[in-house]
């Protein structure tokens, strides 16, 4: 009985292990939306000059979807964004996973979007393209790495335990 216990504890320890490095997958999955979105949402804004809310809902990411839904007659797109971030930033949120430097780089986004022409406009989202994806090697990198701490830790924890155990 000690034995099935002993087994219990470390499968739990190294699944926990293995939930503590998910936030490092939401942040990977989460930019490569972003980038997405950016890029479908391009044509409609440089192309098409449509309304920035509406080529931000047409951008098939959840994040700009919601900014182009805070967004109003007389509320602009870095007020919709701090509303939404508001709501989507807290743990368990959809941006929860996000660094301050993803933050950051998506503030400026949302400064400066739809505000100057259409070259300034085709420039920052080149730019804020370019930045993402920079952050998305990154944390590509930062995957592997937390997959391997944290279940490595989940299991050893587990085992000590059991040793405890048995």
């Amino acid at each position: 009985m000690r034995f099935v216990l002993a087994l219990c504890v470390v499968a739990g320890c190294t699944l926990s292990g293995s939930a503590m490095a998910g936030a490092a997958r939401r942040r990977v999955r989460l930019l490569e939306a972003l980038i997405q979105g950016i890029g479908r949402m391009r044509p409609h804004m440089i192309g098409m000059f449509e309304p920035v809310g509406r080529a931000l809902e047409a951008s098939g990411c959840p994040l700009l979807e919601a900014v182009g839904a805070q967004m109003q007659p007389g509320v602009g797109v870095s007020e919709a964004w701090a509303v939404a971030r508001r709501a989507e930033g807290r743990r368990g949120g959809g941006i929860d996973a996000l660094t301050p430097e993803d933050t950051e780089i998506l503030n400026r986004l949302f400064d400066q979007l739809g505000e100057t022409g259409r070259d300034q406009q085709e420039l920052l989202l080149t730019g804020v393209s370019a930045a993402l994806e920079r952050n998305l090697e990154a944390a590509r990198k930062r995957v592997g790495e937390a997959d391997r701490l944290y279940i490595s830790l989940g299991a050893l924890t587990g085992l000590m335990i059991a040793l405890i155990l048995i």
